[in-house]
């Protein structure tokens, strides 16, 4: 009975098959012409992504904006790929793949939900609809208390697919400085949550600078 030593292994392989995953992935959209094409067998990529991606996506995302940039596009592909099947289970093992690449794809979140109900399987569509909303509202309430840091957040924060805005007051003065706290407080945020853009407007005594980073 052999046993890895050191769970560091396990995470180092998980993150070469996980790689190589995404790689494949794109590789092969990029030899069809950009045209998507199913896996032959579902339930094995679902299960095989699900388990390693988990893993490893967090870290890697947050050391590697490229791969980040995959991982996003990738689960994007699959949500769109599980709206177009017609059988339900289909729509299920997709929407669960788009997840495993991305947890923070509401869209996927959603169909799934839909999907689970659909087939009347209530139990598993609560339970999925308790995980989102532990990952939002865990996510949403983390990124306040950053923005608090700085400054009183002014109004909500507004979700656009990939994308987040805000406004908050500052007590930093002159521009060098709010630039400079915007764009710390920006790394901040993807820390917490990978967003490709960040749009914040930040509101001072004597004037309002807005950046995107």
């Amino acid at each position: 009975d052999q046993r890895a030593p050191d769970s560091q292994h396990l995470l180092l392989a998980a993150g070469q098959r996980t790689a190589f995953l995404v790689d494949a992935f794109f590789q092969a959209r990029k030899q069809a012409k950009h045209k998507f094409h199913a896996p032959l067998d579902i339930g094995r990529v679902a299960n095989c992504i699900g388990a390693h991606f988990q893993v490893f996506a967090h870290r890697q995302a947050r050391e590697n904006p490229t791969d980040q940039k995959k991982q996003q596009h990738a689960s994007r592909a699959y949500t769109e790929k599980a709206q177009e099947q017609q059988q339900i289970g289909d729509r299920i093992r997709f929407y669960q793949i788009a997840i495993a690449f991305n947890k923070f794809n509401e869209t996927a979140w959603d169909g799934l939900i839909d999907a689970y109900a659909e087939k009347g399987e209530d139990a598993k569509a609560n339970q999925t609809r308790r995980e989102k909303m532990a990952i939002f509202g865990d996510t949403n309430a983390a990124i306040a208390r950053i923005i608090a840091s700085y400054g009183a957040l002014q109004g909500t924060l507004k979700l656009t697919g990939s994308g987040l805005q805000f406004t908050y007051a500052t007590d930093a003065d002159g521009d060098s400085t709010v630039e400079n706290e915007m764009k710390t407080m920006a790394g901040k945020i993807r820390e917490i949550r990978p967003f490709e853009e960040i749009s914040m407007t930040a509101v001072g005594d004597t004037n309002t600078i807005t950046g995107k980073y």
